[in-house]
């Protein structure tokens, strides 16, 4: 399916913060609150479930990763490193290997054999070892010290995109490292690029993108479709929303601050 445009319900399940949105394998979304928890909607055809609030540390999650070949997931933290959700009993357990970091974002390579953490003291890679994880030390020690408070993502060749606030961007691939542009500020300007290049009318606070190059974006206020060269409205009065998401069958999922 793809999105109508017309809002089909929604979860008023916290007054918090909707940080990130993770949809697992088996159509479950999760989603992170910022210093909150970490909840897993119902499926849609589940009408005797409640939507469930499955943290039990400390230190507030902040990203949510599938783990390859398994149930389970890696969940990011804010001051203690990378826990495991094991599925099969809903308990956590830390992952040595990432001590006391605070993760801001976390990407899975397509691989599934190397996992990404950014956080505020650099880049950091991790080789997946069997049901562990693994320190790499990279081989240009200037990407290591890469520092950003964006999201990390991959461009269309495949390769790993990071900016640092001294006007760095850096592509990365899990055998080469080269500095891949120079130039403004481009933490500060991921927004404003975005609307740029996409020729949008305002700078976007929340989008998502299918896999056939479809954008849904929020201006803070309403939800907008870029089709072609047209922007149209189907969410009118949709305000402060800080996550979105397409899931597998099609449907746009939204996080707000509230």
């Amino acid at each position: 399916g793809r999105p109508t445009g017309k809002l089909l319900g929604s979860y008023p399940v916290s007054d918090k913060f909707v940080s990130r949105l993770f949809e697992d394998k088996h159509g479950h979304i999760w989603f992170t609150e910022w210093n909150g928890g970490l909840w897993r909607l119902p499926l849609p055809n589940d009408i005797v479930a409640y939507p469930v609030n499955l943290w039990t540390l400390e230190a507030a999650p902040s990203v949510i990763v599938g783990i390859p070949h398994s149930d389970d997931l890696w969940i990011g933290t804010i001051g203690k490193g990378i826990v495991r959700y094991h599925a099969d009993d809903g308990s956590f357990s830390l992952e040595p290997e990432t001590s006391n970091e605070v993760c801001i974002d976390m990407l899975l390579e397509a691989d599934g054999l190397h996992l990404w953490l950014n956080t505020p003291s650099g880049l950091q890679c991790y080789a997946v070892d069997g049901q562990s994880l693994k320190r790499v030390l990279l081989e240009d020690a200037s990407i290591e010290s890469v520092s950003s408070f964006h999201c990390l993502s991959r461009d269309h060749q495949g390769r790993l995109l990071v900016a640092n606030s001294n006007g760095a961007c850096f592509a990365i691939d899990p055998t080469h490292q080269r500095s891949w542009f120079s130039g403004q500020v481009f933490t500060k300007n991921v927004a404003d690029s975005v609307r740029t290049t996409r020729n949008l009318s305002t700078r976007p606070t929340a989008l998502a993108i299918s896999k056939t190059g479809e954008l849904w974006f929020s201006t803070g206020k309403d939800i907008r479709q870029m089709k072609e060269t047209e922007e149209i409205v189907p969410l009118p009065d949709t305000k402060d929303v800080s996550a979105m998401t397409l899931s597998i069958d099609g449907s746009l999922w939204l996080g707000t601050i509230f």
